[in-house]
């Protein structure tokens, strides 16, 4: 096995090199040519370290597409992405003590379910399997996020490489996936509670609304209409 080019130490000290020099809003130009050399270095770096989730991804996504067959949901729809380095460097500025090299979602898998039992019965079954390999596991259904967002996400480690993997309702990804469309447009985060508060609390509603048709209880005829023109048909969701 080849050594990896660059150290831990080299990584980390890199991410925060970039994280400084995107939070300055320097232009990359208008820097010394010492400095744009260091710049331009880090950015090697960084963009080496984030390719290096490229093998362990794949097989965690090769386990999971295993793991929904023997569970018996074949038509579970699996994703993988590899975060982007504005998106990588956007975290770090808005979490200033975050290491790069601890970032639990520069690579990820989502599985889209087709309701809760199967996500619990999904996650159950990454328990069992990969029981060594799970360092953390947020449960967003059981205690949801100010705006509203649900899923289970469970980091793995893999090849020394720390993997999210998120577990979605279908209903759970439809609203977050509609959030996120809504947060690029508007240039805000919604899904981890800014922007404007109206806007955010009838996404809430929304959330609270979808999850109690996912566990097969009623919603208001409004509330029903409204969901169906953001989202679609709540039944076939």
């Amino acid at each position: 096995m080849t050594d990896p080019p660059y150290s831990k130490t080299q990584v980390r000290k890199a991410g925060r090199m970039l994280r400084d020099f995107f939070a300055s809003g320097q232009l990359f130009m208008a820097l010394p040519p010492d400095e744009r050399e260091a710049v331009r270095r880090a950015l090697e770096i960084v963009e080496w370290y984030r390719g290096s989730f490229a093998t362990p991804l794949l097989k965690v996504r090769m386990g999971l597409k295993s793991f929904v067959d023997t569970c018996g949901y074949p038509d579970a729809r699996i994703a993988q992405r590899h975060k982007r380095l504005p998106r990588i460097m956007h975290k770090l500025i808005r979490y200033p003590s975050m290491q790069i090299t601890t970032m639990q979602d520069i690579g990820g898998c989502r599985v889209i379910l087709p309701a809760l039992e199967a996500v619990e019965t999904l996650r159950k079954h990454i328990h069992r399997r990969w029981k060594a390999q799970i360092v953390d596991e947020d449960d967003y259904v059981a205690a949801p996020q100010e705006s509203g967002y649900r899923a289970i996400h469970v980091i793995v480690r893999r090849d020394d490489r720390l993997i999210e993997i998120q577990l979605r309702t279908r209903r759970q990804h439809r609203w977050a996936d509609t959030v996120e469309a809504l947060s690029r447009r508007m240039g805000v985060e919604l899904k981890w509670g800014g922007g404007p508060e109206r806007v955010m609390a009838a996404f809430r509603h929304l959330a609270d609304a979808m999850a109690d048709l996912d566990r097969g209880l009623p919603v208001p005829e409004e509330t029903r209409k409204t969901i169906e023109a953001l989202f679609g048909d709540v039944d076939t969701l």
